[in-house]
């Protein structure tokens, strides 16, 4: 029997990673010209600090609305408009941003953010290449290469740009992370476990933690450090009990250890959390049969293949041992 595959979990890509670290670092921008600073902007800072992002948007709306060239806030309306999920928007904002101050790299980065929302990947590399030619030392710019390079799955060459990332910004929570990831993504294990250690000392986010160390857990299951394994599922599920992911890993643990008991315990708790979860069904239905309980193997396997992933099934039903 087989183990089923390990669910990977990184900020990106998922809802660009469900339950994870944001993909997109886009940057906001406080104007220095008292100027331009009004009542208006200052309010309009106030309401995406307090998480007001629909107020905060339609005050930086107001301020373009009045002053077309207004740079900062339509970066700022695009730093909004991406975060919530509106890539073609968000673009238009930060190109418009960009045209007006082209020398601004962090405009550059965030078009680059937006693009590869909208899935242009090759596009963004040009604009994060752009902001790098005019600021070199751009940790962000070379955060977000890293991110495209993982969508055109290049983790090689996404671990590079996230190592210059760190160097240039070592106390940035969402490059260790990625940084670990694409570690992970590469076999280099205990590489990956000391960015994690290190990311969960920077990150104040008790979700985006929860998901360190349950990818640090992985980690230590491949260098057959179960016990520190099982230790980093138990925290992360104290910090986010509604992920199933993480039940499914220590599931994956207890496997491991021959522990079928407590893995099948585990795979329900996940399936209670994710009744769409069809490498939960497959392992659990093929423990079930381990186990000697073919009824529940096989209804298990059926599930799984009512989600669309039938080869488990189809290999029990040709042997005799599932009937449809």
């Amino acid at each position: 029997m087989k183990l089923g595959l390990c669910v990977w979990l990184i900020f990106l890509f998922t809802t660009l990673l469900a339950g994870g670290c944001t993909s997109t670092r886009p940057v906001v921008e406080v104007s220095t010209d008292l100027s331009v600073v009004s009542l208006v902007s200052l309010d309009a800072v106030k309401a995406y600090e307090a998480g007001e992002g629909q107020k905060s948007l339609e005050l930086y709306q107001q301020l373009v609305a009045a002053n077309s060239s207004d740079h900062v806030s339509l970066n700022n309306m695009g730093v909004i408009l991406l975060r919530g999920g509106q890539g073609e928007a968000a673009l238009d904002a930060f190109e418009s941003a960009s045209l007006l101050a082209p020398m601004n790299s962090n405009y550059l980065v965030n078009v680059g953010f937006a693009q590869i929302k909208i899935q242009n990947y090759d596009e963004s590399l040009s604009f994060f290449d752009r902001a790098i030619q005019i600021n070199p030392r751009n940790a962000v710019a070379y955060y977000g290469k890293g991110v495209a390079f993982f969508y055109m799955n290049e983790p090689e060459i996404a671990l590079g740009l996230f190592r210059q990332s760190v160097a240039l910004e070592p106390t940035s929570a969402e490059s260790l992370f990625m940084k670990g990831y694409a570690e992970q993504r590469n076999g280099l294990w205990m590489d990956a476990v000391k960015d994690y250690t290190a990311y969960m000392f920077f990150s104040e986010n008790p979700t985006q933690k929860a998901n360190a160390y349950s990818n640090r857990a992985l980690c230590y299951f491949q260098l057959k450090d179960y016990k520190s394994g099982m230790t980093d599922l138990d925290e992360a599920m104290k910090l986010n009990d509604s992920s199933a992911v993480y039940y499914y890993n220590r599931a994956q643990g207890y496997q491991m250890r021959q522990d079928y008991e407590n893995a099948v315990s585990d795979y329900t708790r996940a399936i209670s959390r994710k009744s769409s979860f069809p490498e939960a069904y497959i392992n659990r239905g093929e423990l079930n049969y381990l186990l000697e309980k073919e009824e529940k193997g096989c209804a298990d396997l059926k599930r799984a293949c009512d989600l669309g992933y039938c080869g488990p099934f189809e290999k029990y039903e040709s042997a005799g041992k599932c009937e449809n």
